[in-house]
């Protein structure tokens, strides 16, 4: 089986359990710990898909990662996945958690990138413009890509809003390179 259809049948399971438990919320903020830890760390999960380190090994390193940052409905879908040796596919469980719930709750994620960090009034106009365009609730990664010059460049789902200086000089650039000029003989 795929790791995507692995991670998405342990995502809808914890996500029903979640709902069922009165827990959604914190399990979300749970998966989203779990999530950005293992973006952070590489050698957690290279440590997680080791097939040289047993079941138990991994379940000892998650309890010691997680036990004071995750509440014991987590703990204890750690020792399920464990125990069925799915441990390796943590990561995109977690990530696929969190875009379930976020379907689930009628949340539209988007990424900004702009060449330094905005103020609070621009952010609001970003969330709003994602708003309009998604008809959900937005909530707006922020990257700062200093090789931008100036603009932005918006990620809304699969589109994508490119009103970046760079993209507008390659635009001048390639507009320049077509030699549209034949001269007269």
């Amino acid at each position: 089986m795929s790791e995507i259809r692995i991670a998405a049948r342990y995502a809808k399971s914890l996500i029903t359990l979640a709902t069922e438990n009165g827990d959604l919320d914190v399990i979300h903020k749970d998966m989203q710990i779990v999530s950005e830890s293992c973006k952070g760390s590489r050698e957690l999960v290279l440590a997680l898909r080791s097939p040289l380190i047993k079941f138990d090994k991994k379940r000892s390193i998650l309890n010691a990662i997680f036990k004071d940052k995750v509440s014991s409905f987590t703990i204890s879908f750690f020792d399920i996945l464990t125990r069925k040796h799915r441990e390796m596919y943590l990561h995109e469980i977690s990530n696929e958690f969190v875009r379930q719930y976020n379907t689930l709750k009628g949340i539209q994620k988007a990424q900004l990138y702009t060449p330094v960090r905005i103020d609070e009034l621009l952010r609001k106009q970003f969330i709003q413009m994602v708003e309009i365009q998604s008809g959900k609730k937005a909530e707006i990664e922020e990257f700062v890509k200093e090789d931008l010059i100036g603009g932005y460049i918006l990620r809304i789902g699969d589109s994508q809003i490119d009103d970046s200086i760079k993209s507008k000089l390659l635009k001048i650039k390639t507009t320049f390179t077509e030699n549209q000029y034949i001269p007269k003989l």
